[in-house]
């Protein structure tokens, strides 16, 4: 492992059958390795983001990812922990994600099974 490179953690080898890290931000600063879970396909990324990055950043990029990026961000809810990440300029630190958190993200509203 190089010098500064972070170390991936565990639970982001879960079920990511994406393959690659998506790398987010800026290069330098602090950083974290996130898994994001899209909820409606039960699909999940491993996520390379800086610390300072704003969470609704790395929602967009991960919609983007599952091919939902048309949608407008208020049709989806962010979790962290169980709990809703308010403020679409929280940062990744402020929201309290660590190396190796897993964000939800779903549908705000319940959809019919067709």
């Amino acid at each position: 492992m190089s010098v500064g490179a972070i170390a991936r953690p565990f639970v982001t080898n879960l079920r990511t059958p994406r393959g690659a890290v998506v790398r987010l931000g800026a290069e330098g600063g602090e950083r974290v390795t996130l898994r994001v879970q899209f909820e409606a396909l039960w699909d999940a990324i491993a996520m390379d983001v800086r610390t300072d990055e704003p969470v609704a950043t790395v929602v967009r990029a991960a919609l983007d990812q599952f091919a939902q990026g048309s949608a407008p961000m208020s049709d989806f809810i962010t979790k962290l922990h169980g709990w809703e990440v308010k403020g679409s300029d929280a940062t990744v630190a402020s929201s309290g994600a660590k190396n190796g958190s897993t964000f939800l993200v779903a549908h705000r509203f319940r959809r019919p099974v067709r």
